[in-house]
Order: structure tokens, then C-alpha cells, then sequence
């Protein structure tokens, strides 16, 4: 041991060069390889195919945007105690007018309140207005429940329009106490909710480019595209009334129609536990939002007699 070190001590400087150089290689290595992944990712994002990495977090949506926000964000969470839902009394009314997009400037607000009011505008009308043909649909469901409740038949058109509604809401055996757990509305705070969590507040490339504020995925590696707002949230409704991955948000929402209860948007998030693979994180992540942002209060919100389009 003691002849090797007298032997690198003793003016053999050449193989410290050696390594010395091998060690700048592998760092500028690193660096390039560094440099490249950053590039390719930033050259990803600009094309029409949209990669999703990973579900929206309450993280990510903070990261979103400055320090200012995410102390507001942070101080909204750690203020507003997470308790079941409270009765609502007064119904707030919301002008019939439909934005077909989210505002561009959503990505850049920085204030709190200017992001929630923007975005709660630019949604909740095409939500209110998609639950309203939902409730008529329902509304004639009962009907039809109160003439077979009697005793009499139906005619053929009761007959034609009930199997045209069974057909619509997936459902291959044709029973009004069926079609009532499927024909229902959504909450508006949950699908609020669940549109904050997926698109970081109307800020993310889904929703400015494609029109796709709920997550839903035409394959593993491309969000739906879709003509307007009001046409994504026909297809999120739909879906959540029909896919067999979300039965158990229809029988919590049943059983509280059956019990008169409100439909509690943190009772049915916990029904949607398939809707993302992280499960139970995220609709705790769903629940958080409702009630910190007091989501809650646009559930009795309705449309105005008046129509505009925007």
C-alpha cells in the first residue's frame, strides 16, 4: 500500500488529468442530457396532442401562479373549517349567458377572488342550463311513476319516449325506478369542483385549447376536444349519469332523493373514487376546494328568464 501511494506522490500527475478530464465529460454529459429532456418537453407542449403526466393537484395549481395567490389559497384552506353540507336558503339568480370558452386571462389573474369570479362565470351558466333539460327529463320520469303508481298503463307515446330516455341513459332494461337514478342532476359545486382540481382553475392547456375542463380522456395520452364549454358539460353530466364507474355516486344521489335530503356534493364525490387513479386523494382534494371556495352556494343558483349568447 505504501509503495502504490509513493508512487502516485511521486510526479505521476497523469492519471489525475485522466480522471479530471473523465469528470468534465460526465458533467457536461449530464448537462446535455439535462438540457435535452427540458427542450423536448417544452417543444411536447406545443403540439396538438396534449400528454397528460399526471392528475391536477391542489399543487400544481398553486405552482400556477405567484406568491400572492398561493398565500390567499393557502389562507382560504387553513381558515374555512371541512364540515358537511349546510342548508342552503337563498337561490342566487345567474344570467343566461353562455361563454363558448374560458377567458384567456384566466392563466395570468392572480387574485384570488378575480380567478374564482371569472371562472364561476364562464362555467356555472352551461352547468345550470344542462341540469335543467336533465330535471325536465326527470320531471316527465315522475310523471310516468305516478300513472303506473295508479294502476294504469301507459300509451304509446309515454311508452315510445320512456324507451327513447332508457335508450339515451344506457340502460337495457326498461324501468322507470331505474332511469331515476341515472335521469338526475349534478351539483353544480361538484362539477365545479372537479373542474378546479383538473384544469388549475380554467389556466391549463385542456381547457384554454380544447375546450375540456373535466379530465375526460378520449385515450391515455389525449383529452376530448370540444365545440364550446356547453358541449363539455353535456358530455361530463352524461357521463357521470351513465358510466358504470360512477353507480356509486348515483345510488348515494338516490338515496338521498329518497330520504329528502339535499344532494350534498361531498356525500356524492365519494362515489367517484374510479373518476382519477388517485382515488381517495382526490376527491378529498374535490371536497377541500367545495368548501373552501364555498362552492356550496351556487347549488340552488338559477338561470335568469332571459337568453344571451357570448
Amino acid at each position: 500500500m505504501n509503495q502504490k501511494s509513493n508512487f502516485i506522490k511521486s510526479g505521476h500527475y497523469g492519471h489525475k488529468l485522466i480522471m479530471g478530464g473523465v469528470t468534465v465529460m460526465v458533467v457536461t454529459l449530464y448537462g446535455l442530457v439535462f438540457w435535452n429532456v427540458r427542450h423536448t418537453t417544452s417543444a411536447l407542449r406545443g403540439t396538438e396532442t396534449l400528454f397528460i403526466a399526471q392528475e391536477s393537484s391542489l399543487i400544481s395549481v398553486i405552482k400556477q401562479v405567484n406568491a400572492d395567490y398561493k398565500e390567499d389559497l393557502q389562507t382560504s384552506l387553513n381558515c374555512r373549517p371541512f364540515a358537511e353540507c349546510s342548508k342552503l336558503e337563498e337561490a342566487m339568480r345567474i344570467a343566461r349567458t353562455y361563454p363558448t370558452r374560458f377567458s384567456s386571462n384566466l392563466a395570468y389573474l392572480t387574485n384570488i377572488s378575480s380567478r374564482k369570479e371569472t371562472f364561476v362565470s364562464n362555467l356555472l351558466p352551461s352547468i345550470l342550463a344542462h341540469n335543467e333539460k336533465v330535471q325536465s327529463e326527470r320531471e316527465y320520469l315522475l310523471i310516468l311513476k305516478k300513472i303506473k303508481d295508479t294502476g294504469k298503463k301507459l300509451n304509446f307515446e309515454q311508452m315510445q319516449r320512456l324507451n327513447n330516455l332508457a335508450l339515451k341513459y344506457k340502460l337495457r332494461r326498461v324501468t322507470i325506478a331505474e332511469l331515476l337514478k341515472r335521469v338526475d342532476v349534478i351539483p353544480p359545486s361538484l362539477a365545479l369542483g372537479q373542474a378546479v382540481v383538473e384544469t388549475g382553475w380554467g389556466g391549463s392547456l385542456a381547457a384554454q385549447r380544447f375546450n375540456s375542463p373535466f379530465g375526460m380522456m378520449k385515450s391515455r395520452t389525449r383529452v376530448f376536444s370540444y365545440n364550446s364549454l356547453q358541449e363539455s358539460v353535456s358530455h361530463y353530466i352524461h357521463n357521470l349519469n351513465t358510466h358504470e364507474a360512477y353507480a356509486p355516486m348515483r345510488a348515494i344521489r338516490a338515496k338521498l332523493r329518497n330520504t329528502g335530503e339535499q344532494l350534498c356534493p361531498l356525500k356524492l364525490a365519494e362515489g367517484l373514487l374510479r373518476y382519477s387513479e388517485l382515488g381517495r386523494t382526490y376527491t378529498g382534494r374535490v371536497k377541500t376546494i367545495i368548501k373552501s371556495f364555498g362552492f356550496q352556494q351556487y347549488d340552488k343558483a338559477r338561470l335568469t328568464s332571459f337568453y344571451q349568447q357570448s
